[in-house]
């Protein structure tokens, strides 16, 4: 029997094992002797991530489908932020290396407003990117709403205040800069790492039990509990409580933890990438000599 390979996108940065699975009721859960195991008492905050999981997993396919052409979208318009921003700051340094004392602080403003115009042309397209999918909880698209619209607004008013001649030192233009980091950006960019968190949690509710499901057909192949694969799964579990975290109320630093637990999720896919596939156990012949069964 093959190993189902299990290969899914994850945005940006992230490409993850999955194709289409399809399966039947899960077994009960039996010891290695064969008999049912007693299911372990479960409190109310582990029930209630299960609930969601399940739901998550149920509706993985429509989110899917949703989420398809708006997702080819937003990767487009990550794509060509990216490309841009670095031509410009490419072209930037060498404007200002050749500036001098009369043309140093025009070039660094109009360098400065070309990437102020990259950020409100990507912002405008992640609101617009989560706002289309229905599947995105309703309170992380209210979260999201506020901030990027207030982000949208300063990035607006700084453009044109560079338009108007505002600044006319580049200390002042680091105090802006400052200003708008600390009050709008930081908000921005934390209910944005929510959104992205929200919206893997559909995967990882996914890829979990399709990964539980090869994990019991390799192990019906190997005859024994392959350890490498119930790594897997914790490893997987994991992560997925580590995005959790990130929409957690009590979680500060939302950036540092959805960035930590993509990192995570990329530990955990790199793993199985590199598990083995089981092979029926040996059979010990009466010559002495050892046949193997295909696992294939």
């Amino acid at each position: 029997m093959k190993r189902t390979a299990l290969v899914v996108f994850l945005p940006a940065c992230l490409w993850v094992m999955s194709t289409s699975l399809v399966f039947g009721a899960d077994a009960p859960a039996t010891t290695a002797s064969g008999s049912t195991a007693i299911p372990e008492q479960k409190d109310a905050k582990t029930l209630r991530i299960e609930r969601d999981r399940a739901k998550r997993a149920d509706g993985f396919v429509i989110f899917q489908l949703q989420n398809k052409a708006g997702s080819k979208a937003y990767q487009a318009a990550l794509d060509t932020y990216y490309s841009e921003r670095l031509d410009l700051r490419k072209q930037c340094r060498e404007d200002l290396r050749r500036s001098n004392r009369d043309t140093e602080l025009p070039t660094t403003l109009r360098c400065y407003r070309g990437e102020l115009t990259l950020d409100r042309q990507l912002m405008v397209e992640e609101k617009k990117y989560f706002d289309g999918i229905p599947s995105l909880a309703i309170n992380i698209k209210q979260q999201l709403t506020t901030p990027v619209d207030s982000l949208l607004d300063a990035l607006n008013g700084f453009i044109n205040a560079i338009d108007k001649n505002v600044f006319q030192s580049e200390d002042e233009i680091r105090e802006a800069r400052k200003n708008l980091y600390q009050n709008y950006r930081i908000a921005a960019l934390d209910a944005v790492a929510m959104a992205q968190a929200d919206r893997l949690l559909y995967w990882t509710a996914s890829l979990l039990p399709q990964v539980t499901d090869v994990q019991r057909q390799q192990n019906i192949i190997a005859g024994q509990p392959i350890p490498a694969w119930d790594s897997s799964i914790s490893c997987l579990t994991n992560a997925d409580l580590a995005l959790r975290s990130v929409l957690d109320d009590s979680t500060t630093d939302k950036r540092g933890a959805y960035r930590q637990a993509i990192t995570d999720l990329q530990t955990c896919t790199d793993a199985m990438a590199t598990t083995p596939e089981a092979s029926p156990p040996s059979v010990t012949t009466g010559s002495g000599s050892t046949q193997t069964g295909s696992s294939k």
